[in-house]
């Protein structure tokens, strides 16, 4: 089970990688990075977070 209190939303997800709320949504929209939906707002699982920057990182090699 999902513990609530350790999901992210949108805006820290933004800040954390210093990028736009708006970049973060498009890459949700884009299925790239997994989101789950809660009360009208999405969250996101650090450790989805984590994979998708390792993928990244993959790909810069």
């Amino acid at each position: 089970m999902i513990r609530l209190d350790t999901l992210r939303t949108t805006k820290q997800v933004a800040e954390q990688w210093q990028c736009s709320e708006q970049h973060v949504n498009r890459l949700r929209k884009a299925g790239k990075l997994p989101a789950i939906a809660i009360g009208g707002t999405y969250r996101y699982h650090p450790t989805d977070l984590q994979k998708y920057l390792t993928e990244q990182r993959g790909k810069a090699a």
